[in-house]
């Protein structure tokens, strides 16, 4: 009995012992299922970091894909005739220069004959120039236009400014886009009597092999200033347009702008059109550089892209300056912002899955 007494308590130790050891054990062996969680944890962020970077990666293809620009000229540096001249044939390039440009630059007794300047790839029968950087508000080499009979300073077209040699005014003007270069001066309200009619009218490109309901951004720089010689405040802005015609205007002698209110009062309605506003511009002011970014939705393979400077009033005059001009590819903004907030309530999601499997892992015996 003393042996078959004994044997029950070594049996009781013995199994005191195996429970004990069986209690370290499971005790250690949660480091493993901790090890493990950490893991699906670290891959789970690994997975959405891989994501975003995915996400970034097609972004920057896509950014790529539509960097492609469907302009031609939007700095308007090169120039080149319109029609056969005494400078030259229809399409020749023009050395760099001060110039009216368009259809109207070939009338009158000084640019008669020349064949007509415009900036290449850009058609314009309006009372618009181009100016070389640093030039505009400079009267000595401004622009002979089809209104003046000499090519004195005071038969060039130039705007108010600090470089003028006479009557300068310390207006703050800046006669270089950020673009750089080259850069368009467009009266946004001029309406001769004569048998020219309106000549505030628009720059335009026609644009070939547009994808019909595609959306397109049209981007831009422009400022406001005051010709040369002239005071009082006047208004200007740009209307844009990315339709099957150029934009529609008047045409004859009426006015085609309020001259008393900023509002564009006579236009035609367009529906393919967008407007800047209007800028305030003071007494000989001007009104700095602005980027404008206008996004568009192609109705025709074939489009053209075209800018009519609007403002008032007429006898000041007022002038819109513009240069920059950029098109490409590019859903709208709202889109961009949809497909962030997508990838980011799916990484939210992630994160606050990997997060739940860290709360439920078992504590580590002391």
């Amino acid at each position: 009995m003393a042996a078959g007494g004994a044997e029950p308590g070594f049996r009781s130790a013995f199994g005191f012992r195996r429970r004990d050891c069986a209690l370290r054990h499971f005790r250690l062996s949660t480091a493993p299922i901790l090890f493990v969680q950490l893991r699906v944890r670290g891959l789970i962020m690994t997975g959405i970091k891989r994501a975003i970077m995915a996400a970034m990666a097609a972004f920057t293809i896509a950014g790529s894909a539509q960097a492609a620009e469907w302009v031609v000229n939007g700095n308007f540096t090169d120039l080149s005739l319109i029609a056969d001249g005494t400078w030259g044939n229809a399409g020749d390039s023009v050395a760099a220069g001060n110039y009216q440009i368009g259809a109207l630059s070939d009338r009158g007794a000084v640019l008669g004959g020349t064949g007509g300047v415009t900036p290449t790839g850009w058609v314009t029968s309006g009372y618009n120039f181009v100016f070389q950087a640093g030039q505009a508000d400079n009267a000595s080499i401004g622009a002979l236009t089809n209104f003046s009979g000499g090519t004195g300073p005071g038969d060039r077209f130039s705007l108010n400014g600090p470089n003028q040699p006479m009557n300068a005014v310390n207006n703050g003007f800046v006669g270089e886009s950020p673009a750089g270069g080259a850069f368009l001066v467009m009266d946004s309200n001029l309406v001769d009597t004569s048998d020219i009619g309106n000549l505030t009218l628009p720059i335009s490109q026609t644009i070939n092999g547009l994808t019909v309901g595609n959306m397109y951004k049209v981007s831009f720089y422009w400022a406001a200033a005051q010709q040369y010689g002239f005071t009082g405040e006047t208004f200007e802005g740009f209307r844009v347009g990315l339709g099957d015609t150029v934009i529609p205007t008047n045409s004859g002698p009426n006015e085609q702008f309020d001259d008393t209110e900023a509002n564009i009062e006579n236009l035609p309605a367009c529906s393919f059109c967008k407007d800047t506003g209007f800028v305030v511009n003071p007494d000989q002011g001007f009104t700095d550089w602005r980027k404008v970014d206008f996004y568009f939705t192609a109705s025709n393979s074939t489009q053209v892209l075209s800018f009519l400077a609007t403002g008032g009033p007429q006898g000041q005059p007022p002038f819109s300056l513009l240069d920059g001009i950029s098109m490409t590819d590019a859903p709208e903004p709202t889109t961009w912002a949809m497909m962030l907030i997508g990838f980011g309530a799916v990484g939210g999601a992630l994160r606050r899955r990997g997060g739940k499997l860290a709360t439920t892992r078992p504590a580590l015996a002391a």
